[in-house]
């Protein structure tokens, strides 16, 4: 948390590209949340990711122009329900933070917080909602190497709370309605679908889902 309230302006939301890229776990809360096809409301866990990697990316600024930004500093975020199976996004999430698969000593032991200042990789994909684009985590893996921290632009704090504020100031301004529309456009597919490891299979999920990104964005004449 930085410890102030920070100024933000509303620019228009800009998705970061499809890609794979290196995040610190930056803050989670813990939300009620309507239940996936089911009557009533469910506590879950809303995990907030710092991308770490210097990507460029064109943005949309203030003044409605784009502009070439860095990915770095920019967040994403994933909805885990509170479990741990084998399929669970929780497990795949700490799995991946802890760079090994769990224990089942360590899993007895597990603390949602602890997850905050972390480092993994995710791979994203573009979701359309409402003529929108939003980007949508579709797997962690554990970080081959750990890139800079945030800790010099922004600070971490392992606690898990009702409401948070954001961990760095993004380098183009989104807005939390933007996120929040995005993590709800994931209840449409389904959530526990396993996912491999394998670095060949998740190189070939980032091609496809690069091919599937451009082949929406010529659909739709841009």
């Amino acid at each position: 948390m930085i410890g102030k309230k920070l100024t933000i302006s509303l620019g228009e939301f800009s998705p970061v590209p499809v890609d794979k890229y290196t995040v610190e776990i930056a803050d989670v809360e813990l939300k009620m949340v309507p239940k996936y096809k089911a009557e009533g409301d469910e506590e879950i866990l809303n995990y907030k990711f710092a991308i770490l990697d210097d990507k460029p990316m064109m943005a949309v600024n203030e003044d409605g122009d784009e502009e070439e930004v860095s990915t770095r500093g920019r967040f994403l975020w994933k909805r885990c329900r509170l479990a741990l199976g084998e399929k669970a996004w929780l497990r795949k999430l700490a799995d991946a933070a802890y760079g090994h698969k769990l224990t089942k000593e360590e899993l007895k032991m597990f603390d949602a917080d602890d997850l905050v200042g972390r480092q993994l990789t995710v791979l994203v994909e573009h979701v359309e909602k409402d003529d929108k684009v939003f980007v949508n985590i579709t797997s962690f893996n554990k970080v081959g190497k750990e890139l800079e921290s945030l800790g010099s632009e922004g600070t971490t704090e392992r606690v898990v709370e009702k409401a948070s504020s954001p961990a760095v100031a993004p380098k183009v301004e989104e807005t939390a309605d933007d996120f929040t529309a995005a993590v709800d456009a994931e209840k449409a597919k389904v959530e526990e679908v396993e996912e491999e490891d394998d670095p060949e299979v998740l190189e070939l999920q980032l091609k496809l889902a690069k091919a599937k990104a451009a082949k929406a964005k010529k659909a739709a004449g841009k």
